[in-house]
């Protein structure tokens, strides 16, 4: 030892995830004096010359026990002629694969599979990041989410935007989907932190007297079926978009829930199902409603056997149909998605957690919300939502809430979604 170190404090007053400093101490065989928190825990092993101060952060004001513990230290190194390099036959040093996820850049693959073994995270897609005529004329010409995004952040407090070196984008206006090149970064993305797939809402109407068109934004999500490698099933936001006081006209683009709409609908979704990353299970593609509330119990189950007769026709299994479960359960699968927030202005985080979660819609993720740039033009910021005490402790515990429920689940309920990617 030519620096004629005789011991080493890791004296950490936070638990920490990882720590590399850690692992040269173990290998130099240093006597260590530490707090026994967070990974520590886990990877000093029983030795007595590892000498351990505090169990607990709460404990780190305890001074009296800080010098019991470093003479005991002293003692150690006086005793021993300040022996170094002591071996013992369990000092290999034990770590967890969750620590190299985090810290390293390497290929994942191992840790994502022992993941999606369990679960699959969706994270939901919105395509109205491009211009669509539906919304220059009923907004304003070039109107996105971006445009509206772009001009409240130049107005007000400015909201968080994508990133732009992340996406190799030059101004938060570039960010378009059309763009192929950005897509597949964000592909690239969502899969480096082990996200399965996107959740994509797909706007199908059974009439659009603006362009006569029955599926609307279906650029937002084309390049998505380009690339070949990734996940995507679809969401079928069916809420009518007429009576919007936000319009500028009294076009219509609406539903009605009648068999020859369900078959047009269908015929649609059948050439994205064939396409190989249309998300399946058991060769049956997966299937969202997420205003199922819209349709009767009846209609909904026209729809499925409907859908499942046609996608056997084609040559599949059947198809498996989920539905929001925001207003009732249904005998279908169900899911979740958080937050519910039309007609709330405000809402602590914490109390929605405590509020709002229960044993049936414990599949959705949300870290944050606030609809202000959305509603900005034209101005309806007195309908907007925007979420209170957004801490990492309060997302943490949903998180745990809703990840404490996926045990021994069959493939589509290991499905959870993250609101939301975009």
């Amino acid at each position: 030892n030519d620096k004629q170190l005789h011991c080493l404090l890791h004296l950490n007053k936070f638990g920490e995830t990882y720590s590399y400093c850690l692992s040269k101490s173990i290998n130099l065989g240093l006597p260590i004096l530490y707090n026994n928190i967070g990974s520590f825990k886990e990877r000093i092993p029983i030795a007595d010359h590892y000498i351990k101060v505090i169990d607990n952060e709460t404990d780190y004001d305890n001074h009296t026990l800080l010098y019991t513990q470093f003479e005991k230290m002293l003692d150690y190194i006086i005793r021993n002629n300040g022996l170094f390099n002591k071996s013992n036959n369990n000092n290999t040093i034990h770590y967890k694969d969750i620590y190299n996820y985090i810290f390293e850049q390497n290929d994942h693959s191992n840790i994502h599979n022992k993941i999606h073994s369990t679960i699959k995270p969706f994270a939901i897609y919105f395509p109205q990041f491009h211009p669509i005529i539906e919304n220059n004329i009923n907004y304003y010409n070039g109107m996105t989410d971006i445009t509206n995004l772009n001009q409240y952040n130049n107005n007000n407090k400015p909201l968080d935007s994508p990133s732009l070196q992340q996406l190799n984008i030059s101004t938060i206006l570039n960010y378009n989907l059309i763009n192929e090149k950005m897509v597949n970064r964000q592909i690239d993305i969502a899969k480096h932190y082990g996200i399965y797939g996107f959740a994509t809402y797909y706007y199908w109407f059974s009439e659009n007297t603006i362009t006569h068109k029955h599926t609307i934004m279906e650029d937002g999500y084309k390049n998505l079926f380009k690339n070949n490698n990734y996940n995507i099933f679809f969401i079928w936001a069916n809420e009518n978009w007429s009576g919007n006081d936000a319009f500028n006209t009294s076009a219509k683009i609406l539903n009605t829930y009648d068999i020859i709409s369900f078959n047009k609908n269908i015929n649609n979704l059948m050439r994205y199902f064939k396409h190989p990353n249309y998300y399946k299970i058991d060769n049956k593609p997966v299937f969202y409603i997420h205003h199922p509330y819209f349709l009767t119990d009846d209609e909904i189950s026209t729809f499925d056997n409907l859908l499942n007769k046609t996608c056997i026709k084609n040559g599949f299994n059947g198809a498996i149909l989920c539905l929001n479960n925001h207003v009732k359960h249904y005998n279908n699968y169900n899911y979740s998605c958080h937050p519910i927030y039309k007609n709330i202005n405000t809402h602590n985080y914490k109390e929605y957690i405590e509020t709002y979660l229960n044993d049936n819609n414990k599949n959705c993720i949300f870290f944050d919300f606030n609809n202000s740039a959305r509603l900005y033009i034209p101005n309806k910021l007195d309908k907007r939502t925007i979420f209170t005490d957004i801490t990492i402790y309060n997302q943490d515990t949903f998180i745990n809430t809703v990840f404490d429920t996926y045990k021994d689940k069959d493939e589509i309920n290991k499905i959870v979604l993250i609101n939301s990617w975009n």
